[in-house]
């Protein structure tokens, strides 16, 4: 169990999973990864993804899009109604060695993106599940792989799974 307490406020801009992760990073105790990790368990982290749609439905949104830019002086709402299952599809990055699954602490760090993906805010146990089902065989997590970043290989993931959440979910 943890010694000190944090609200779910607190943690929302990420910046006491950076400090905590700055602070482990400085100095690779097993403490400081101990407390970086109890601070990431109750934490939300941002996932880039890519929308994945059927070719039916694909082929329907870019007529609709179509017709849209061809009557764009038409001031009537354009709308496309989707007919089978559309999913996010988490971002990959490699290292050379590996995929991993890059996340951020907080939406600015993902401004290397640009307007192209979609940003999902989700707990660290909703990233690990969607990692373990991904179809490539990931190394690992990247925290922040653009600024400090904090590999979090699949090796621990058990020990994440296990910590007790600083705050109640």
């Amino acid at each position: 169990m943890s010694d000190f307490t944090l609200t779910e406020e607190m943690l929302a801009d990420g910046r006491i999973l950076d400090l905590a992760v700055s602070s482990f990073l400085e100095d690779k105790t097993k403490e400081k990864l101990a407390k970086a990790l109890i601070i990431l368990r109750s934490s939300k982290v941002w996932i880039p993804c890519k929308i994945s749609m059927s070719d039916r439905d694909q082929a329907k949104m870019d007529a609709v899009v179509n017709r849209a830019t061809n009557n764009m002086g038409n001031s009537g709402n354009v709308q496309f109604e989707n007919k089978d299952e559309i999913r996010y599809v988490p971002e990959l990055i490699t290292n050379g060695d590996g995929y991993f699954m890059p996340i951020f602490s907080n939406e600015k760090y993902m401004e290397k993106y640009g307007a192209g993906v979609v940003k999902l805010n989700r707990s660290i146990l909703d990233v690990i599940d969607v990692a373990q089902k991904n179809k490539v065989d990931l190394k690992g997590l990247v925290l922040n792989p653009f600024n400090e970043s904090f590999i979090i290989t699949k090796e621990i993931w058990p020990t994440i799974l296990k910590i007790e959440p600083i705050i109640k979910e």
